[in-house]
């Protein structure tokens, strides 16, 4: 029997995960350096991306390391988030987001948080300077049990201009 320990002030986290094959369709996505390319569609030197994503919505207990602390940078202050989802195997599975055959988890480096909620409604949204996961790994798993809690890790990265 697994036992499922409970959550901390859970939150419904939504998640956008990217599909790498509609955005390499799209030809959005660099081979190379397995992540999203950057595209000047409109001409005008800023660049986009042209991401096709799922939206997943999440139960997870939100563990904040920085929520846009300040650092000095040549332009001014820059803002950086840093935040943990940690989230329940079974949401994971029944979402699809875990490889059942090898246990390993579906969110990867390039999917991003979106927002995050309670009971009463929005807490906060990622739409400023988009947050991206950079880590996903299960958490302790015991003798003759395997891990039921899994960390994933988001940090805001700024978007960057083409070439």
């Amino acid at each position: 029997m697994q036992l499922r320990g409970s959550l901390i002030f859970p939150m419904s986290a939504v998640i956008a995960i990217l599909d790498t094959e509609e955005t390499a369709e799209a030809d959005g996505y660099d081979e190379d350096f397995r992540e999203v390319a950057l595209a000047d569609p409109d001409g005008t030197g800023i660049g986009a991306t042209l991401r096709k994503e799922t939206l997943v919505t999440i139960s997870a207990q939100v563990e904040t390391e920085r929520d846009e602390s300040q650092s000095m940078g040549a332009a001014g202050d820059v803002p950086q988030t840093r935040l943990d989802l940690v989230v329940h195997r079974q949401d994971l599975e029944a979402l699809g987001l875990i490889d059942l055959a090898t246990g390993t988890i579906l969110v990867k480096k390039g999917d991003r948080i979106v927002s995050l909620s309670d009971a009463s409604g929005p807490v906060q949204t990622f739409d400023r300077v988009p947050v991206y996961c950079t880590e996903s790994r299960m958490l302790q798993a015991f003798i003759g049990h395997r891990a039921n809690l899994a960390l994933l890790h988001f940090e805001e990265r700024p978007q960057g201009r083409p070439a």
